[in-house]
């Protein structure tokens, strides 16, 4: 019943650094695939260094030249 939480989160995308802290609602736009304020699933552009926090976020990246893969 007792597991770490989540303080804040830091995606890299070309040169920028998107944070989202646990306190400033960051929450309902990240993706945790074992339970909220757990660890965050995290969307790799396909051939580039950049994470993003969604797949769409990812494929809207760069000026839309980043692409994800969706999860299959």
């Amino acid at each position: 019943s007792r597991h770490w939480l989540l303080e804040q989160a830091i995606y890299s995308a070309h040169g920028f650094y998107n944070l989202y802290p646990r306190f400033f609602s960051a929450y309902p736009s990240m993706n945790f695939p074992a339970r909220t304020g757990g660890y965050p699933r995290a969307f790799v552009a396909l051939r580039k260094h950049a994470l993003y926090r969604s797949n769409t976020e990812c494929d809207d990246g760069e000026l839309g030249l980043d692409e994800c893969l969706a999860d299959t």
